[in-house]
């Protein structure tokens, strides 16, 4: 078998010397094609297909990645859509990774490409709309710094359920909106999703909901709303968020009295709460973790003392791993009695107003208890 895994585009022969190699195996990654010169008339939007066929006929590729290099930034590199056809791969390729692409919009060559597991798109400045849903098969999608992008539409409308099983949008500020507004509370991801990331992310407001999520949520700097819209999800089934794992919140709205249903996360093994102005979830809502091992909170400015339920996620939950970072205004800890000693760790750091602990810390020889940065408490612990 033949392969070859990066190819650098000549400024000389740019592709030619891809041209025969079609019994190419594995993943290709064809770099610096800013300096590849489109062949094709202009005249009919390059439909003669007097072409070179660069990538079509290499059936056996599995993975392809074309990327732009930025090397010169003073160069303008102006590229038209159907310059793209060139590029076209074969219809059997299954992961596709673009990398500052310099055109204005998703190259429509690659729209009929069906049987793709995967898609990955990073720096592409200029799209503002990305019809990515064309591909019934595709289980993961990564998109990232894209500065434009306003709008992801599904191209297959009639699905109720999306299969994905891992989603990742990263530095998209301008994306409002994945799907219709009008219906995104009724579609929803499957229960094949297994993990959604969504960093700095802060106008997507309408997405697909994802009741059945079942290991990883991470919202950071990005809108609260698709949480709220899926904890509010009527299901006949199970609960929405019923199977997640692991829920990180960074830089999000406030965690206050109006959002419900963290009851329902029964399955949630680790709770990451960050740089939120307050956390103010009712006590039921609290005590619905019944599963949670590992809790983080950090950066909460306002928060003076931790919420008492905690308490019972101690008592009789299976909590056993607990950190406290940068908490400036806290001045007091919770006092977990005699269930200190089923903690496997404690973490208190960079809280500088905390100035005394609750007796049972004092006397407590089963919990490793670690303090950093808190100068009020250094005499006493």
């Amino acid at each position: 078998p033949m392969s070859l895994k990066h190819f650098v585009t000549s400024k000389r022969n740019g592709l030619e010397e891809l041209l025969h190699l079609n019994q190419l195996r594995g993943d290709l990654e064809i770099s610096h094609l800013e300096r590849f010169k489109c062949k094709g008339s202009s005249s009919n939007n390059g439909k003669d297909h007097d072409y070179p066929i660069y990538l079509k006929e290499k059936q056996h590729l599995e993975g392809l990645t074309l990327r732009w290099n930025h090397d010169d930034e003073k160069k303008k590199h102006s590229l038209e859509d159907y310059q793209l056809q060139n590029l076209e791969p074969h219809p059997n390729l299954k992961r596709l990774f673009i990398i500052g692409y310099p055109g204005n919009q998703f190259p429509t060559c690659l729209l009929s490409l069906k049987n793709l597991v995967e898609i990955s798109v990073y720096n592409c400045p200029k799209w503002k709309h990305l019809p990515i849903m064309g591909q019934p098969l595709i289980k993961k999608l990564t998109l990232v710094s894209l500065a434009d992008l306003e709008f992801i539409t599904d191209m297959d409308n009639s699905l109720e359920e999306l299969p994905l099983e891992r989603v990742r949008i990263l530095d998209c500020p301008n994306l409002t909106s994945w799907g219709n507004p009008e219906t995104c509370n009724t579609t929803a991801f499957s229960g094949a999703l297994s993990e959604l990331v969504m960093e700095y992310c802060p106008k997507l407001d309408s997405m697909p909901l994802f009741p059945k999520i079942k290991n990883k949520l991470v919202l950071d700097h990005s809108s609260m709303k698709p949480l709220l819209n899926t904890l509010g999800y009527k299901s006949d089934t199970s609960p929405p968020l019923s199977e997640l794992k692991q829920l990180t919140v960074n830089g999000c709205e406030d965690l206050k009295s109006n959002i419900k249903g963290w009851k329902h996360l029964s399955k949630l093994e680790t709770l990451h709460i960050s740089n939120c102005t307050q956390i103010n979830l009712p006590s039921e809502e609290w005590k619905g973790l019944k599963g949670l091992t590992d809790l983080v909170i950090e950066d909460i400015p306002d928060l003076k003392s931790l919420p008492e339920e905690i308490k019972h996620l101690a008592s009789e939950g299976s909590l056993n791993s607990l950190e406290i970072k940068s908490c400036h205004e806290l001045t007091t800890m919770l006092d977990f009695g005699e269930y200190l000693h089923s903690f496997a760790y404690i973490l208190i750091e960079d809280c500088p107003n905390l100035d005394s602990l609750p007796d049972s810390y004092k006397h407590n020889f089963f919990t490793p208890l670690k303090i950093q940065n808190c100068p009020l408490l250094k005499d006493s612990y």
